[in-house]
Parts: C-alpha cells; structure tokens; sequence
C-alpha cells in the first residue's frame, strides 16, 4: 500500500498554501490601503468644508 502523502506530494501543498496565503495578504494590504485613502480623502473633504463654514 502506497504511502498518501510522498515528500514530492507533501512540499507541491506547501507551495500552495504559501501562495493562497501571499495572495490573501496582498489583497489584504491593497484593501487596506484604498481604505485609508478613501479616509483620508474623506477627512481633507471634512477639513474643507469645516474651514469654508468659519
């Protein structure tokens, strides 16, 4: 009977786990970045209408 996991087998997993888990961290770190733009847009907007009401 044949063994269900074969170095070749085990380490071709690996490689795919770790290139899930790089892509799931780059869409994160992309995701997070527009967030904190579209805030930080939001707040130099805020800042601007706050200043033009003074």
């Amino acid at each position: 009977m044949e063994h269900p996991y074969r170095g070749r087998d085990y380490d071709d997993v690996v490689h795919q786990y770790e290139k899930r888990c790089k892509s799931f961290l780059l869409k994160r770190q992309e995701a997070r970045r527009k967030k904190e733009k579209v805030d930080g847009d939001s707040n130099s907007k805020q800042l601007e209408l706050l200043g033009n009401k003074n």
